[in-house]
């Protein structure tokens, strides 16, 4: 098996849109706090009328919470065409390098805080919020997705 590959990809704004709001509100941390809120927000509704509106408002703010997340993500790829620029990836034992038209940016796989793949893509978590580097499946051979496998190996896997 070779040392590296390299993989050519861009990601179209609605999918790369779509599976980044997925991963925010999946995250246990979002869905605790909008249960928590939604618990509170039926408590202060039972508890009486002098409650009703600070229910009524929170249950307002638990529902309206994830399409304001939609928006803030739609914006921010919108607003930077990184995101959406085709690039050029190598993936080797020491770390990954992307490129794009008018950027270069390298990394160690220490890095990066945890690995997960799905039928269609692999991501390398950068944080705790749920945005990750996203890979997709469709743009590697059987072999590349085996060898970014055994790279990634050296992260936790999630």
């Amino acid at each position: 098996m070779p040392d590296g590959a390299t993989i050519t990809y861009q990601l179209p704004r609605d999918e790369l849109t779509r599976t980044l709001w997925r991963r925010v509100v999946s995250r246990p941390r979002f869905l605790q706090a909008m249960g928590l809120y939604s618990v509170l927000a039926l408590v202060l509704l039972v508890a009486g009328s002098e409650f009703t509106y600070a229910g009524v408002l929170l249950l307002a703010y638990v529902l309206v919470r994830p399409l304001t997340l939609w928006r803030v993500i739609s914006r921010g790829v919108d607003g930077n065409a990184l995101f959406t620029d085709q690039r050029t990836v190598e993936f080797t034992a020491a770390g990954i390098s992307s490129a794009g038209p008018d950027w270069k940016t390298s990394l160690p796989w220490r890095h990066f805080r945890g690995w997960s793949e799905d039928r269609r893509n692999f991501y390398l978590d950068v944080g705790a919020s749920g945005f990750a580097s996203i890979i997709p499946k469709a743009a590697m051979t059987d072999q590349q997705q085996q060898l970014l496998r055994t790279s990634l190996a050296s992260i936790p896997a999630r």
